[in-house]
């Protein structure tokens, strides 16, 4: 079963956001263990963790695994890679918008500026879901499920 693009770079993303989740976990236990307060840190770790790798992943591995375990292919070649720009750019907006929040809290536009990556993130996710929903099956398939 060969990895067709954006597979790959979905599960590459993922991969990056594993590796900074850790690191930023790894400085907020540093600053734990100095008596130093980490409430600045908490939620772009917890964002990075869960929307860019978990869902990174789940999204790579969906485009692989769901087409194949159906048997059908994927209509549209093009809204995958859409889906991957505004994925990984609405992570990227979003865990710094949510960093600048916590850092200056009396400034509203960072948690804006969070949201609108929020916001990127969400359309790649109903890309998914189209993309998911439209998979063309072969005529033989078709014909048992009749």
């Amino acid at each position: 079963m060969s990895i067709k693009s954006p597979i790959r770079q979905f599960i590459m993303a993922s991969l990056f956001f594993l590796i900074g989740g850790l690191l930023l976990g790894i400085i907020m236990l540093d600053q734990l263990s100095k008596g130093i307060s980490t409430y600045k840190l908490i939620w772009p770790h917890v964002h990075m963790l869960l929307v860019g790798f978990m869902l990174s992943m789940i999204y790579g591995v969906g485009y692989q695994l769901i087409p194949a375990f159906l048997g059908g292919r994927l209509v549209n070649k093009r809204l995958p890679f859409i889906h991957l720009i505004l994925h990984i750019l609405g992570v990227i907006i979003m865990i710094v918008g949510v960093f600048l929040a916590r850092s200056n809290e009396t400034e509203g536009i960072y948690y804006n500026i969070s949201s609108f990556g929020g916001l990127m993130v969400i359309s790649g996710g109903i890309i998914f879901v189209y993309s998911i929903a439209t998979i063309k099956y072969p005529e033989s398939f078709l014909q048992i499920v009749k």
